[in-house]
């Protein structure tokens, strides 16, 4: 919807106050039109109204009067935040508040990098399931949820869900949506309303550069489910979106496990016991390893065990760790420009914590299906050897260990400056 600064009155002074018909020829018409509707924007008593008039074809069909009869009735009794306001019905037009905002079809369209940022979508996501929850509960079914139905107002970017037209509610079932159109059986299921909000997320998924399709794929198939609940859509929502604590568990587990896994396969580790014979079933603890024995042992068989694991260790061909160290680097330097970014934001003020959590996210998934994609990849390349071996061999390469210091890095300074930007604003309330 575009935003008219040069609004005219579509009433006198003589009949501000008068319940006289508006004049059209003042009113502004606007590009936000439906198939059987046109959209206006005017004045009425000092206040910006919208105005939803049916086209001139429609306007004495008995059905198409009944649907804004309809549509009036459901919408004048509703009071949410995410509602526009009815005002007035006046036989073939309703007033309503005006919405200063922009439909999502439209920021869709124009690829909106707005919606590419994760924090963003799940918040306005949560704003579409609550306001979808408070139709429900009012016995109405919206039945006609789309991005062209979907308003995000200027500035906070609030969502607000227009046209009620097609809305199903028992005690007005005379017009309704196409069920079928959501793959949905009734209109009178809340499953319509539901399979509506997880065709946007595809829609995004399809249509935005960037958007972060995996982080929705399970809220998406909640939204598919049959007979899910809106508290269902939320849970899924805010499933493990501390994404401070996840980005610090995550980067800690790495190195914890890179570390342990490194130390276990090092052939220079030097394994103390005690003298003493230990008892069957008895668990001995090393700085860097456990060992459960299931028969009693002394400490130099223990040893003569180890001699061995050294020895078969030695004499194993080295070569495919040699490969897997040079690939890795390059496989690894695709990360610098995401450090470089991320470290950019952190000394950038004027970056928001949204910003700095994205970069740091980003980093670690990036990290994750590297990984993940080197053990795979090697794994195959060198079939002869142990899973753990060829792990091992990725995760011990001087390229994964500096990737692993520069993720600790960065996370201290986020956490630096996280708590830093916290004081700032403590001592600004003071």
């Amino acid at each position: 919807m575009k935003v008219y600064d040069d609004i005219i009155s579509g009433f006198s002074d003589d009949n501000i106050n008068s319940d006289s018909p508006l004049d059209f020829s003042l009113a502004q018409k606007i590009e936000r039109s439906g198939s059987a509707c046109d959209a206006y924007i005017t004045r009425y008593r000092r206040r910006r109204v919208f105005i939803k008039r049916l086209k001139q074809q429609y306007r004495t069909s008995p059905r198409h009067l009944a649907a804004l009869d309809k549509e009036f009735d459901i919408g004048v009794a509703l009071k949410h935040r995410s509602l526009p306001e009815y005002r007035e019905f006046h036989g073939d037009y309703i007033i309503m508040d005006y919405i200063d905002g922009i439909t999502l079809a439209d920021m869709v369209s124009d690829n909106d990098p707005w919606l590419s940022i994760e924090a963003n979508v799940r918040s306005m996501l949560t704003e579409l399931v609550d306001v979808i929850d408070y139709l429900h509960q009012h016995n109405v079914v919206h039945c006609d949820i789309k991005p062209d139905n979907i308003l995000l107002t200027h500035g906070s970017r609030s969502l607000v869900l227009v046209d009620l037209d097609k809305a199903y509610t028992s005690w007005l079932d005379d017009t309704s949506g196409d069920a079928h159109l959501y793959g949905v059986e009734s209109t009178g299921s809340t499953d319509i309303d539901f399979h509506g909000v997880g065709k946007i997320v595809e829609r995004l998924s399809n249509s935005i550069s960037g958007f972060p399709s995996r982080r929705f794929k399970e809220f998406q198939a909640e939204c598919f489910r049959k007979e899910t609940t809106s508290d269902a859509l939320r849970n899924k929502l805010s499933k493990s979106y501390n994404r401070k604590i996840y980005i610090i568990m995550i980067s800690a587990l790495t190195v914890i496990s890179a570390a342990l896994l490194f130390f276990i396969s090092s052939p220079t580790q030097e394994l103390k016991v005690s003298s003493q014979v230990l008892p069957t079933g008895a668990i001995m603890s090393t700085k860097d390893t456990v060992v459960i024995f299931n028969e009693a042992v002394t400490e130099s068989a223990v040893k003569e065990v180890v001699r061995e694991t050294i020895k078969e260790e030695s004499e194993k061909s080295d070569e495919y760790k040699e490969i897997i160290a040079k690939e890795m680097s390059v496989r690894i330097k695709q990360m610098d420009k995401l450090y470089h970014e991320a470290n950019i934001l952190i000394t950038d003020s004027a970056s928001t914590n949204d910003e700095l959590y994205d970069a740091m996210y980003t980093i670690i998934e990036h990290q994750s299906d590297l990984t993940m994609k080197a053990y795979a990849d090697y794994q195959e390349k060198f079939s002869d050897e142990k899973p753990l071996d060829i792990q091992n061999a990725v995760i011990s390469c001087e390229a994964y260990v500096d990737m692993l210091k520069k993720n600790d890095e960065l996370v201290q300074r986020l956490s630096d400056e996280m708590e830093r930007r916290k004081t700032l604003i403590s001592i600004e309330k003071k």
